[in-house]
């Protein structure tokens, strides 16, 4: 006899509120709501790339909040967002948007209330609760009809898409398109099992999916995740998860959440994407087919993972690998998006069976403090299994022209293409909260530089707050027009303006010639850059800047040798890290009235090569990702370090250090001290010969000492920590 339980479900109403803003006398901006809401974030209509980049500083009744821009590109409307926050209900909020000036009309509040109101008692079979501790999609209170095409949350959204997808495409859109269909073909004819479906399922309940559910015959791969968004101890996990259910569902028009599974607060384990067993679901491009998405609640670049959090996560990815019959210790192929000019479809990758997202994506999901444990869990949870294939049969629902999203072509830029592979829209981009480092480049010609994307594609870019069409393989010239104004010649139109972005995944300065002495054979020109280059003009020059990630910033960084012992380049790469963010600061900044964190110039700050070293430089590479996040601080605080070639056997104290240059106003700094530096003996000393000494780190890596030993031998009292 099978029996029924009667279960308790939250009711709550999920309508996402949209209120304009007021603009008040001190540059934030006022908002007021009908009725209280726990969640809130901004839209951005048209964005520029500088919006991309921005951050909003929250205040409410009773608390603040910071998040930053949400890196997975525009909707269908052309709109970005900031991550949401979770606060204490409230109908009044006042927010403050840093590192961009935008027009109050392109923004939009958009609020909602994740709280439950209630609680309904339903009958329901013991199938339909949470499996093995698992809770389900009811028990969290997802609202299933905001995956379904004619339901009210749609009845605006679904017209506008509809228009868009019917419109006229462009031959470069065409050509896109056109790419991507290639991407899927060699994903089907290369995946095996795990890109095979057995089941696609366009309707549910009688009502048409936004975003068809797809089951595949073989799941073979577990990737990690975090949601990189604040958490509160005060609030449920299920009032987050619903926030970010209709976030992705209905703000980003995913038609349902991303990850397969979620991991709460205290360890708890959700269910994610509707389908259930071998469902896809939307959380690493390119990949979703085959793999299972575990995301824990939280931003771990920020935050630590507490013991509840790891217990839930070991136990989900044994429960995984049992399910699916996967050894986390198997070697897998994937594939990311290709970001290098010599690379066809994709950058092809070997990982293991359990990963992290960054091991196929561009991007430092899931967060400093998880990433490193992934070899661990792979070491302990590790069980040898044969792979479990889904046996269930299943049917492929006709597919009616023009009424789905999700599984149609798309343009590629802003929005990923969705082809019969399901990729959410522009999972693909690269994922970086925060501000970027901008570095100022030693450009040599003061009044003219000629730009180009490094594989000839299309990049983005803009003049001002004005977009500019660009066509493939064309290049961008830029003079200078008296002061500070700025000419731009793209095939035979011109502009003139004051601030020229060129953004793509490798942009190169054609009109520099930069090729390393030490290379006779001219093989090597250090004149690709990483994501954006900037170009302005000040007293009749032009300035040149790189604006990218940090960490980016530090794998084209030339302060250490590929070939040095990899702890000495940890030593160097963590010191680099610390001395770049504390530029970051406004309270600390080098270049005062500026608009660069940085120079590439090593007498004035660190030397930096771009791309072209960190592709002869993989090394150097992989100990930046491996020491992702990690400075230096003395007291909790973060510290400038410094850091020198060589000493003459003995390091200076900074005290010593500045009367030796007889300035009047020397303090002693307590973590800069004076210490026997043996690698060193015998030498003249080269630099200032304060802190660490690099010829000092070579010689106790080659002791036996670790970075962090070396580190604190040198900069006495401090600490490594992740900020």
């Amino acid at each position: 006899m099978i029996g029924v339980l009667l279960h308790p479900l939250p009711i709550h109403d999920m309508t996402i509120e949209r209120s304009p803003v007021v603009l008040a006398g001190n540059g934030s901006y006022h908002i007021s709501t009908q009725k209280p809401k726990n969640i809130w974030y901004i839209g951005i209509k048209n964005p520029k790339t500088s919006d991309e980049h921005i951050c909003v500083e929250w205040q409410f009744a009773t608390e603040s909040k910071r998040e930053c821009i949400d890196h997975d590109g525009a909707n269908t409307s052309n709109e970005i967002f900031s991550f949401p926050v979770l606060v204490d209900a409230t109908d009044r909020a006042s927010l403050h948007i840093l590192g961009s000036q935008i027009d109050s009309n392109d923004i939009t509040i958009y609020s909602m209330d994740t709280r439950a109101s209630g609680s309904r008692l339903t009958l329901a079979l013991p199938s339909a609760m949470a499996e093995n501790g698992i809770i389900s999609r009811a028990e969290w209170g997802a609202d299933e009809t905001m995956r379904y095409t004619d339901s009210s949350y749609w009845q605006t959204r679904y017209p506008i898409y509809l228009q868009y997808v019917q419109s006229p495409k462009t031959q470069a859109q065409l050509d896109a398109i056109n790419i991507e269909n290639k991407k899927v073909d060699y994903l089907i004819k290369n995946g095996g099992a795990a890109t095979e479906i057995v089941s696609l399922k366009r309707t549910e309940n009688g009502h048409p999916l936004v975003w068809p559910i797809e089951n595949t015959r073989q799941v073979s791969r577990i990737v990690i995740h975090h949601t990189a968004q604040s958490l509160d101890s005060t609030k449920t996990d299920a009032e987050m998860i619903r926030g970010i259910y209709a976030y992705h569902t209905l703000s980003r028009e995913w038609g349902d959440i991303g990850y397969n599974y979620l991991i709460g607060q205290r360890g708890l384990i959700y269910e994610g994407r509707a389908g259930g067993d071998y469902a896809v679901a939307s959380h690493a491009a390119y990949n979703n087919m085959g793999t299972v998405g575990i995301s824990i609640l939280g931003d771990y670049n920020r935050d630590h993972l507490n013991r509840d959090q790891i217990a839930g996560i070991e136990r989900a990815i044994s429960m995984m690998a049992g399910k699916y019959g996967i050894t986390l210790s198997d070697n897998k192929k994937g594939v990311r998006k290709c970001t290098i000019a010599n690379c066809e479809l994709f950058e092809k990758l070997s990982t293991k069976s359990l990963m992290g997202h960054e091991d196929i994506g561009h991007t430092d999901c899931p967060g400093s403090d998880t990433y490193p444990r992934i070899p661990d869990w792979i070491a302990r949870l590790d069980r040898p299994y044969a792979p479990v294939y889904n046996s269930v049969g299943g049917t492929i629902e006709p597919k009616f022209p023009g009424t789905e999203m999700n599984m149609v072509l798309r343009v590629v830029t802003p929005i990923a293409i969705y082809p019969s592979i399901v990729i959410p829209p522009s999972i693909t981009a690269v994922k970086y909260i925060g501000p970027k480092f901008r570095v100022k480049l030693s450009y040599p010609d003061p009044t003219s530089i000629v730009l180009a994307t490094a594989d000839g594609k299309t990049g983005k870019l803009s003049l001002d707050t004005q977009k500019i069409p660009m066509q493939v393989s064309q290049k961008v010239q830029v003079g200078i027009v008296g002061n500070s104004t700025i000419s731009l010649k793209i095939g035979e139109k011109y502009y003139t303006g004051s601030v020229l972005r060129l953004s793509h995944s490798v942009v190169r300065i054609d009109s520099w010639d930069r090729v390393p002495d030490w290379d006779k054979s001219g093989k090597y020109n250090d004149n690709l850059f990483r994501d954006t280059i900037r170009v302005m003009g000040k007293n009749g020059k032009l300035v040149i800047t790189n604006d990218l990630p940090l960490e980016w910033y530090l794998k084209g960084m030339g302060e250490v040798s590929n070939s040095d012992l990899t702890e000495k380049i940890k030593t160097i790469v963590v010191s680099a890290r610390s001395y770049a963010k504390w530029y970051m600061s406004p309270q600390n900044r080098k270049f005062s009235g500026e608009s660069y964190d940085g120079s590439d110039d090593p007498d004035v700050f660190q030397k930096y090569l771009g791309y072209s070293y960190e592709l002869r430089s993989p090394s150097v590479a992989r100990v930046v990702d491996m020491t992702r996040g990690q400075v230096i601080t003395y007291s909790g605080q973060l510290i400038k370090p410094w850091y020198h070639s060589s000493s003459d056997g003995r390091t200076l104290s900074a005290l010593e250090y500045c009367q030796k240059n007889g300035s009047l106003n020397c303090v002693d700094t307590p973590y800069l001290q004076s210490v026997v530096d043996p690698g060193s003996i015998g030498r003249v000393r080269s630099g200032h010969g304060v802190g660490i000494s690099g010829v000092g780190a070579t010689y106790w890596a080659s002791s036996g000492w670790d970075y962090k030993k070396i580190i604190q031998y040198y900069l006495q009292g401090v600490e490594i920590q992740k900020k």
